[in-house]
């Protein structure tokens, strides 16, 4: 992912997971349970 944003000029990315709530950087983690509330979570990034 992080390959995808420097090619394509891209400051934060979110990416979806089996994991928790978590981030790396410029990267937010959502787990799969909550794609339905991202818009809402990721007006905080």
């Amino acid at each position: 992912m992080r390959l995808f944003m420097e090619a394509k000029d891209i400051a934060k990315g979110i990416r979806t997971s089996l994991e928790n709530f978590s981030s790396y950087e410029d990267i937010l983690v959502y787990p799969l349970y909550a794609i339905r509330n991202i818009h809402v979570l990721s007006s905080h990034f």
